[in-house]
């Protein structure tokens, strides 16, 4: 739907004729398309696997991409761009993009608690702090498999998505097709 050409995100034509697109092209009144070319660009940076956004949680990717791509921090995103967002989504997922996400979220929930893991120099029972510690560093060694695994997901889902793009004529590679 969207090709990334030179770090510029270019909406190929026929995809503006997709009603969840041309109510964002439509609603731009102005004859440069400034705003629609912004807000098209925000929902490929959100959603598409090419996009270099994709290494953020949802909501921080949301905050990045108004500071980097729209440049107006009063901008929310619409009904329309909401929408469009989700149909975008529908579109372009498979079951590995589909476990790619539900896998990076559960990592990032991860993080959050290895962030609160605390550590009483002062306790009075050590022992619990040892097998605090013990339970830590098993964790942190299958948190080393689990973003080997996270890479080689990320790969197969990037593969699939380049193998089902736009090719000649149109045509859309057959189930068997490689």
């Amino acid at each position: 739907m969207f090709e990334l050409i030179d770090n510029q995100v270019i909406v190929q034509p026929d995809k503006l004729a997709l009603p969840f697109f041309k109510v964002i092209w439509d609603n731009d009144k102005s004859k440069s398309k400034d705003l629609a070319f912004k807000e098209l660009s925000y929902i490929f940076y959100m959603v598409d696997y090419k996009s270099p956004y994709l290494v953020y949680p949802e909501e921080q990717r949301t905050e990045e991409l108004i500071r980097d791509i729209i440049k107006d921090n009063k901008w929310k995103p619409s009904k329309e761009v909401k929408e469009a967002i989700v149909k975008y989504k529908d579109l372009t997922k498979t079951v590995s993009s589909e476990l790619l996400e539900s896998v990076k979220s559960l990592l990032y929930r991860l993080k959050g608690y290895f962030d609160t893991i605390e550590f009483d120099e002062k306790a009075t029972d050590p022992e619990f702090e040892m097998k605090k510690a013990e339970a830590a560093q098993k964790g942190i060694a299958n948190v080393a498999k689990s973003i080997e695994s996270l890479a080689q997901l990320e790969e197969r889902v990037r593969k699939e998505v380049t193998t089902s793009t736009k090719r000649r004529g149109d045509q859309q590679t057959a189930l068997f097709e490689e």
